[in-house]
């Protein structure tokens, strides 16, 4: 077994009352514990191979801050918490570095001939529209390159906001997937 042993016979209340009385064993066990729960999250949320180390990092740190901020009192479990906390870091963080790597894929070509340059991005971006449809590729373009508001184009287009949205999160998925190829 690993270096702590059967883990489930730690109760979290526990290691956070051990934990905030300064006893450093309680605090290994309790993000040993946890990095199970971050690896799986990081994994189900569909975080590109590459970011894993990063992202795992960043899971670690939002594990120390919800041990810093959990009320015991509150209705909601400390895992719960930390789940919740977990996933919105990983969800903003994935938006921002999904858009960061479409520019850090152009930069790249740099080093490249041109015709090297216009082949790969016009392949990449190729690929990437071919699986979207009409709807799906408007969505990515306007609400996630363009940052416009679904309101605003739901509006323009006679679209049902709903369907807009959803729409972006199928184009974000696809993308997702082609990258990942």
């Amino acid at each position: 077994m690993e270096k702590y042993g059967d883990f489930s016979k730690y109760n979290d209340y526990e290691l956070l009352y051990l934990i905030k009385a300064n006893v450093e064993e309680a605090r290994e066990i309790l993000f040993w514990k946890y990095s199970f729960l971050i690896k799986s999250r990081i994994n189900r949320l569909g975080v590109p191979r590459f970011y894993w180390d990063d992202y795992y990092q960043e899971g670690c740190l939002m594990l120390h801050r919800a041990i810093k901020i959990y009320d015991e009192n509150s209705r909601m479990s400390f895992t719960k918490f930390f789940e919740l906390l977990l996933k919105r870091r990983i969800i903003t963080l994935l938006r921002k570095d999904l858009k960061e790597f479409q520019v850090e894929k152009m930069e790249d070509f740099d080093e490249y001939p041109s015709y090297i340059i216009e082949q790969d991005t016009y392949s990449l971006l190729e690929s990437c529209e071919s699986n979207l449809s009409e709807i799906e590729k408007i969505a990515y373009e306007r609400l996630m390159m363009n940052n416009e508001k679904v309101e605003n184009v739901s509006k323009e287009l006679g679209l049902n906001s709903k369907s807009l949205s959803n729409a972006k999160q199928r184009a974000l998925r696809k993308i997702k997937k082609e990258l990942n190829k």
